[in-house]
């Protein structure tokens, strides 16, 4: 392989390797935005029943 063979090869990479980093950075930005915004609160029916059940087991079942 010569020189320029590589350095074909790196310039092909290169929009891949740039994209996947910018995704990357999309998602984390997305997720960040999701989780400063829904206050902290379970956003499904499953999460709100297991939070509720683990509140209520961790009073000892007193009511």
């Amino acid at each position: 392989m010569g020189k320029t063979e590589l350095r074909d090869r790196l310039y092909r990479a290169i929009p891949y390797i740039v994209g996947l980093i910018v995704g990357t950075i999309v998602i984390f930005a997305i997720l960040m935005f999701v989780a400063r915004h829904s206050g902290g609160k379970a956003q499904d029916q499953f999460s709100i029943i297991c939070e509720r059940m683990m509140h209520e087991g961790g009073r000892g079942g007193e009511r």
